[in-house]
């Protein structure tokens, strides 16, 4: 028979997450700011290089370069609409980067993360 769990919350508290039986690690919530800023500088780092090994064309440069304006501007904004507009440039900037496959890929981890935020 599968173990039962019972929570028991008092005094006005409010449970949030019922674990049985933990056998590893467990990682709750969102990645830290800093860390999304961080991905963000490498990923800009990252294109960068990508335009001097000829990856990315001057224009897409220039067009990534806007679209990561605005993903600084939807991160220090946290009103809102904030996520929709930082998750729509990096959908822009994806695109304009399709040819250098390890920029989209880091795009991406960047775009889960912004998802794993509360």
């Amino acid at each position: 028979m599968a173990d039962v769990y019972k929570n028991v919350a008092r005094d006005d508290a409010s449970v949030i997450m019922q674990i049985g039986v933990v056998n590893d690690g467990v990682h709750t919530g969102s990645p830290a700011p800093a860390a999304l800023w961080a991905e963000v500088a490498g990923l800009r780092r990252d294109l960068r290089s990508a335009l001097t090994r000829g990856e990315v064309s001057a224009a897409k440069f220039a067009a990534a370069q806007e679209q990561l304006e605005e993903v600084d501007a939807s991160l220090a904004d946290t009103g809102s609409g904030a996520r929709e507009r930082l998750l729509g440039a990096l959908r822009r900037l994806k695109d304009l980067v399709a040819g250098a496959a390890d920029l989209g890929a880091k795009i991406a981890i960047i775009v889960k993360a912004i998802h794993g935020l509360p």
